[in-house]
């Protein structure tokens, strides 16, 4: 087809006539400095048909960049590379940058656009990254390509150096300068040789080194190649590969002499070995007309002593050394030479579809005729070979033209080479700037911007991070704000920023960070500030700060739908800190018995979670893991027993960020809220907590980030913290919380007492926190520990535990806690915090529950009532639900026990016991087979219950007696007095302070009495029996006297108070003021009354025939079902009292009204109980069966709540009319009812 010539616009041509005459002007003289052969073209001088040739392109490439206008497809096969794979979206970044339609898919086969025509239409750019180029050979006809389409496949090239068939691989005695077997996966281990003798005709400069050598093929026929300015260096010494300049490094290693001479060899030898692979297919008849077919190729020299290196591997594509790259420069290098690869070829890429002519008499003729005589004569692939050649040539780039093989055109395009080169050098003698082309090495992508001197361009060219991370949204420098997601098991991660300017600096966090570092992803989100700065001056100056948020997922956790074990595990497998115990989940061992409360904070213990099998840790149910101490457990404090705990108290903290997070958890917990929090690496000092009746201090330590002899001795922070504190009182109502994470040790211990006990403070309660995880991970710019490192720690814990009870000091075994779940780490370098501090929005607060910090300069402020803070984590957090055991036959307190939790067992041990009235839910024979010491009774019962272990039947009897009338009395009410099976029984209104809790301490105590004084009566101690006090009394005018065997409520009484009075009585941390504890006090001393309220007097007659003339009279103790309706109207005629109250018990309203000793006491209002709130303990009243018909408390109307009830018919069968049948059994018959049952939805 023939080109047609297109009319210009007559300002245009006198432009392109105006250019052409400069060039004619100003390089006419200068031509003539060529060398070699000028062939005759038709009687007209070369010279000038270079010239208005070159012209003529020109003109032709300005042409072609007006009409430019339609957007292109480019389809990028990604192989075995993922989307999200920097290469993959380096493609995509570049061609949208470059106005392409980028479509991604996996393999040719699956992508839509190559499934029609043999794979040739609808695409301009076809992209075959590494694993798919099968894919596109086999799916790609070649031969039928368009003239404007470009893939990065040469088939040829591929061939000839693959690792199969006859290619260049397995040639043998051939004279190349190549290794046999040197492509692809054929190719062993590549090392440096001991002692590689030189060629004969080289001296040897002592060069050794291995260098990788980027070529790019863009022609096959005529052969064209380019080589790449950037290279990678290994050398003996330095085996990590370097991207050095090829230039710079042949200078530096053999000198201006020699570095000249060695990189002519370079181009020679692979020039050599690419004309080779050309050659080998020439005899093929190939009909492929693939114009912008390009192929990049690897080529892996050795230089032993000798400027003439020997190509010792060849692959196709950019490829690096296999050694461990984690500083990225191999990933950055391949990204820079593909970026340069296709801003070089895309750039200059030329598409004609309609025939023109060229200026100056040139026509292009498809079909090889000329019209004119005078002209030259192309085809139209030549003239875009010569037009793309001549761009190319231009172009300013990274790439330099490494050989050019002779075809038709040859002599064309040997003198606009020629054309260039002396247009550069009278540039060059001028001292005009430099007009760049290809003959000389230009600058890269990378360094395009340096020796500016100052950053004009603060932008990120990509990324990096290993592993990988898939950014939301996909990189781009415009965009500064991404988001990352990670499993669970990805806990670190290594980032890299690269900047488009050399000129620019990047650090990362901070503008004097690392510009690459290991990050410890914490569970939830990790945030990476990454600042683009310009350090051209005094101080760097952020420019730019890109923001990265990595979410790090919690553990996988599938539901517990049916049947499922109890796993347990001490420590990861990954991280073996006790090599002679076991890892990973095993089945849970259950001890017989029931559990009792640990009474301290290092019980050793185990993480318990359910789970499908223990064999397979992706069953499990992780949001229910648990800590499980070892044959004991810890007691969930509820909020009104915590502050009751802490009224009058001083708990000082001293430590670092860890000991920190827990002086926020317990101020949470203790004022429901934290409305103050900051990162203090101070002295601080919360005065207005729990109403201003608990004060918490802290002191940071160590200060790490002075200098060491500006630093604070831990003498001095310890003296500092007390003096702030004052005034103290020398007991346990003083509470000294020392600790962190890896710091602390003995002598610190041994310096706490020394200093304690020169302060008169000898008898404070002292709690230490031992050491935690942390600092396992290989993170930049702190110390990390190697596993060696760790076990030590393990064992310097447990010095320090056995120090701290040496000292009688309470401590909470935080390394045994934290090591089995060592991954599950927040935020922070150190990979230590298990807790977080998060700011939400909250309701107004009231001011007296706000909690004020004072440190040694200024008081803050409050933050304003819409925030307030929440600390969270999942090893620092706990919670109490109730799951069944496999088939449902047990019932396990889950309980997610922190720091906390054991903090609370030490500066509130007596709140937190297990309570005797677990026994009124045990067997006949439990408390004789288990004894005392088994049994969930405090150190002062276990003791009694020693001394005297013929009450333990009694002891069991009284719960007992007390539940079963407890639930008969409310069976129709609301809360149904409920229990359950471990202790405590009857959970959280044993602390709730309502009118149940009430009820609950007056039945207990009652029931003790009744079942002691009843075994009293009966005979069954040697301490106790019949009251004698009535003996001999009466009245012998009224014909009566007391006699007979009375019952001795005295002593039942005596030992009710001994039993549950005395173990609470040092509880109560007021100074007269009204608890909890009090109220219980009071309250069971209600009980004990009401059997004496409700004794009766029974009497006996004597006399002649039953005349009843004398009668004997005794005391006795009512039924206790009376007891218990006497309790119950107790119950409803309860008093609320103030809390607040500072002297003595009052009544909320009508506070001048006494308060009888009889009368039930509470202070917190009871919920509803209509709905279920498992944390509380509360049931709920959904499913309880009601009265449709009562208007009472059983009514459908009141225990429904209003929810409405379901209707059910129920069948009974049972037998009726029985008779006896002689001789001799009993005959019934089988009756059948149908009866309406109604339950509460």
């Amino acid at each position: 087809m023939l080109l047609r010539r297109r009319s210009w616009s007559g300002p245009l041509l006198l432009l392109g006539v105006a250019v052409c005459l400069v060039y004619q002007t100003l390089m006419v003289a200068r031509n003539r400095l060529r060398s070699g052969p000028r062939p005759a073209t038709g009687g007209k001088s070369t010279d000038e048909l270079v010239r208005r040739f070159i012209c003529s392109l020109e003109m032709f490439q300005g042409e072609t960049q007006v009409q430019v206008g339609s957007q292109r497809r480019a389809v990028v096969l990604t192989g075995r590379r993922r989307v999200w794979d920097p290469e993959v979206q380096l493609y995509q970044r570049v061609l949208q940058q470059m106005d392409y339609d980028v479509h991604v898919s996996r393999y040719a086969e699956t992508c839509s656009l190559l499934r029609a025509n043999q794979g040739v239409s609808g695409w301009s750019l076809l992209l075959c990254l590494s694993g798919s180029e099968r894919s596109c050979l086999r799916r790609i006809s070649f031969s039928h390509l368009q003239r404007h389409q470009m893939v990065n496949l040469i088939p040829e090239l591929r061939e000839a150096f693959s690792d199969e068939g006859a290619g260049l691989c397995h040639l043998t005695g051939s004279d190349l300068p190549m290794r046999p077997h040197s492509c692809g996966s054929t190719n062993q281990k590549l090392s440096f040789p001991e002692d590689s003798p030189s060629p004969v005709q080289a001296q040897p400069p002592g060069l050794v080194a291995m260098v990788n050598v980027y070529v790019l093929v863009t022609l096959i026929r005529p052969l064209t190649s380019f080589l790449h300015n950037i290279v990678v260096v290994t050398t003996p010494e330095e085996q990590r590969g370097q991207p050095r300049k090829l230039r710079d490094f042949l200078l530096q290693q053999l000198g201006p002499a020699s570095s000249h001479h060695a990189l002519g060899q370079v181009k020679e030898v692979i020039s050599e070995v690419l004309q080779a692979a050309a050659a080998t297919n020439e005899k093929k008849q190939r009909v492929d007309r693939c114009v912008w077919c390009y192929q990049l190729l690897t080529f892996t020299l050795m230089f032993s002593r000798s400027v003439t290196p020997v190509i010792v591997q060849v692959d196709t594509d950019v490829t690096f050394s296999d050694r461990r790259d984690d500083t990225f420069d191999g990933q950055i290098t391949k990204d820079l030479i593909l970026e340069d690869t296709l801003n070089f070829l895309l750039t200059t890429h030329t598409h004609l579809s309609s025939g023109r002519q060229t200026e100056g008499q040139t026509e292009v003729r498809q079909d090889g005729g000329c019209r004119q005589t005078d002209g030259l004569c192309l085809s139209e692939d030549e003239f875009l070979l010569l037009h793309q050649f001549q761009r190319q040539m231009t172009t300013q780039s990274a790439f330099q033209l490494l050989h050019l093989s002779t075809c038709s055109v040859s002599d064309l395009l040997i003198r606009i080479i020629c054309y260039y080169e002396l247009q550069k050098n009278f540039s060059s003698r001028s001292d005009d700037t430099d007009a760049s082309t290809n003959q000389e090495p230009g600058e890269s992508s990378q360094d395009g911007a340096a020796g500016g001197g100052s950053c004009v361009d603060p932008h990120l060219r990509q990324i990096y991070s290993d592993p990988p991370l898939t950014l939301t949204p996909p990189f781009s420098p415009g965009v500064k704000q991404y988001r990352a997601d990670v499993t669970f098991d990805t806990v670190m991660v290594r980032i890299r920023p690269v900047p488009v300017s050399s000129a620019c600096r990047v650090h990362l966090d901070e503008h004097r960070g690392p510009r690459m570092a290991n990050y410890p992803v914490g569970l939830g989100n990790s945030r990476i500030s990454i600042l683009v700065t310009d350090d051209g001056g005094s101080e760097p100056v952020v420019m730019t700060i890109y923001t990265v948020n990595v979410n790090r997922e919690t553990r996988p956790s599938l539901p517990m739908f049916g049947d499922h074990v109890t796993c347990s595990f001490v420590q990861d497998c990954g991280l073996l800190v006790r090599p002679g115990r076991s890892c990973g989940l095993q089945p849970l061992v259950r001890s017989q018995g029931p559990r009792q409360t640990c009474s301290s904070g290092h019980q050793p213990g185990r993480w318990v979670v359910p789970c499908l099998s223990c064999s397979d840790n992706r069953t499990c149910d992780w949001r229910e893991v648990a800590w499980q101490p070892d044959g004991c457990y810890h007691q969930l404090v509820d909020r009104p027993l915590l502050q009751d705990c802490l009224t009058d108290r001083k708990v000082l903290f001293i430590g670092d960020s860890t000991n920190r997070g827990m002086m926020y958890f317990l101020m949470e917990r203790v004022n429901s809220s934290l409305e103050d929090w900051g990162k203090a690496h101070d002295l601080q000092v919360y005065r207005n907590l729990n109403q201003g009746r608990t004060l918490v201090s802290y002191s940071y330590y160590p200060q790490f980030w002075l200098e060491k002899e500006q630093r604070p001795t831990f003498r001095q922070a310890l003296l500092q913290l007390l003096h702030r504190s004052r005034p103290l009182v020398n007991s346990n109502l003083t509470v000294l919380v020392v600790g962190g994470v890896q710091w602390l040790n003995t002598n610190h211990l041994r310096t706490v007492r020394e200093v304690l006990d020169r302060e008169a403070l000898g008898d404070v309660l002292v709690v230490v926190k031992s050491l935690g995880m942390g600092f396992h991970l290989p993170v930049d710019g702190i110390r990390s520990l190697s596993l060696r490192e760790i076990q030590d720690l393990d064992k310097d814990n447990d010095d320090i535990i056995a120090t701290a009870k040496h000292h009688g000091y309470e401590a909470i075994d935080t390394f045994s806690i934290t090591m089995g779940r060592h991954r599950e780490f927040l935020q922070g370098q150190c990979a230590c915090h298990f807790h977080k501090v998060e700011r939400f929005c909250s309701s107004s607060t009231s001011s007296t529950n706000r909690t004020r910090v004072s440190s040694q300069s200024a008081e803050q402020g409050p933050e304003p009532d819409t925030f307030s803070y929440h600390v969270t984590g999942p090893v620092n957090q706990y919670e109490t639900e109730p799951r069944a055991e496999s088939g449902g036959s047990e019932v396990m307190e889950t309980r997610h026990v922190c720091a906390l939790t054991l903090l609370l067992v030490s500066v509130c041990p007596l709140c937190c016991r297990a309570s005797w009235m677990w026994l009124g839910g045990t067997s006949a024979m439990v408390p004789e087979q288990l004894g005392c010491v088994d049994l969930p009774l405090n150190p002062r019962q276990q003791e009694l219950c020693n001394k005297k272990t013929f009450l333990l039947p009694s002891i069991r009897d009284g719960a007992r007696l007390a539940v079963s009338e407890c639930q008969s009395q409310f069976r129709h009410e609301r809360w149904n007095c409920s229990t359950a099976e471990q202790p405590p029984v009857f959970g959280h209104e044993l602390t709730s302070g309502t009118k149940e809790t009430a009820f609950i301490y007056a039945v207990m105590a009652a029931g003790l009495v009744h079942a002691v004084t009843r075994s009293c009566s009966q005979g069954n101690m040697t301490e106790c029996g019949c009251d004698s006090r009535l003996q001999g009394g009466g009245s012998a005018a009224e014909g009566w006297h007391w006699g007979g065997c009375s019952d001795h409520i005295q002593y039942g009484t005596w030992f009710s108070r001994k039993f549950i009075d005395n173990a609470v009585k040092n509880m109560s941390t007021s100074r007269g003021g009204y608890t909890l504890i009090t109220m219980n006090q009071h309250n069971t001393e209600a009980g004990r009354q009401a059997i004496d309220r409700t004794m009766l007097t029974d009497c006996r007659c004597h006399g002649v025939s039953g005349s009843c003339a004398v009668k004997t009279c005794w005391r006795t103790m009512a039924p206790f079902k009376l007891v218990g309706v006497y309790l119950k109207e107790r119950y409803e005629q309860s008093v609320q009292v103030s809390d607040r109250s500072r002297r003595k018990t009052r009544r909320k309203v009508q506070r001048h009204l006494p308060i009888d000793k009889h009368q039930l006491i509470f202070f917190n209002k009871s919920p509803n109980y209509c709905l279920e709130d498992r944390r509380r303990g509360v049931a709920g009243t959904r499913g309880r069966r009601c009265n449709r018909t009562s208007a009472g408390p059983d009514g459908c109307n009141l225990l429904c709540c209003g929810r409405g009830y379901n209707t059910h018919v129920v069948r009974h069968v049972q037998r009726c009319e029985c008779k006896f049948v002689w001789c001799c059994y009993v005959r019934c018959r089988r009756c059948e009812s149908m009866n309406d049952m109604h339950t509460c939805k």
